[in-house]
C-alpha cells in the first residue's frame, strides 16, 4: 500500500526505456553463475534504490522495490516477467503461445507456504510526466492473486521469469 500511495509510474522513464530498448544490466559470455546472479542482485538493488529516491519508476522498478523490500524482510520473492495487456484477446492468444515476447514484471511473494502474484504497478494510483499526477483509481485486484487464478490482464512468460530468477540466485 505505501507504494501505492508514495510511488508514480514514471512515463518519462518509459518513453526513455522504448528508445534505448532496455538493457539496464548485461552479461558477458565467460560470466560464471556467481557473476551473473552478483550482476542481478546488483541490478535489482540499484533500481529499487532510484526508484525510492526519486519516488517513480516504471514496471521493473516497481518489481525491483518490492523484492528488494521482501527480501530484507526476510519474505520470499520473485521478479516475474511476461506480458500485461488490457485486450484481452491478446492475452489469451499469448497463453496458448509456445513463446512470447515480454513488456511487463510483477512479483510473486510466499506466504503461508503458497505462491501470490502482486503487481503494485497496476495497482498504482500516480503518473508522473514531469510533473506528479494523483488519481483516485486504485485497483486491489492485483494484490496477492493465487496462482491457480492469475490476472486475466497477464500472462507470465515463466521461461524467461525462471530463468532470471535463478540467474539472481532465488532458487
Amino acid at each position: 500500500m505505501w507504494m501505492v500511495a508514495n510511488i508514480a509510474y514514471d512515463e518519462v522513464e518509459l518513453k526513455k526505456n522504448v528508445k534505448e530498448k532496455g538493457g539496464k544490466v548485461s552479461f558477458k559470455k565467460g560470466d560464471t553463475k556467481a557473476d551473473v546472479a552478483r550482476k542481478l542482485q546488483e541490478h535489482y538493488f540499484n533500481y529499487a534504490t532510484k526508484v525510492l529516491q526519486k519516488r517513480r519508476g516504471i514496471c521493473e522498478g516497481y518489481a525491483s522495490l518490492f523484492y528488494e523490500l521482501c527480501k530484507a524482510s526476510e519474505i520470499e520473492c520473485d521478479v516475474v516477467w511476461g506480458l500485461a495487456s488490457n485486450y484481452l484477446k491478446k492475452i489469451e492468444r499469448y497463453k496458448k503461445s509456445k513463446s512470447m515476447t515480454t513488456n511487463h514484471a510483477w512479483n510473486k511473494v510466499k506466504l503461508n507456504g503458497q505462491w501470490l502474484f502482486i503487481d503494485v504497478t497496476w495497482a498504482s494510483k500516480s503518473t508522473y510526466d514531469g510533473k506528479r499526477h494523483e488519481s483516485d483509481y486504485y485497483n486491489p485486484y492485483y494484490y496477492l492473486t493465487t496462482e491457480d487464478k492469475p490476472f486475466i490482464t497477464h500472462v507470465e512468460n515463466k521461461k524467461k521469469s525462471k530463468q532470471r530468477n535463478e540467474w539472481a540466485g532465488n532458487y
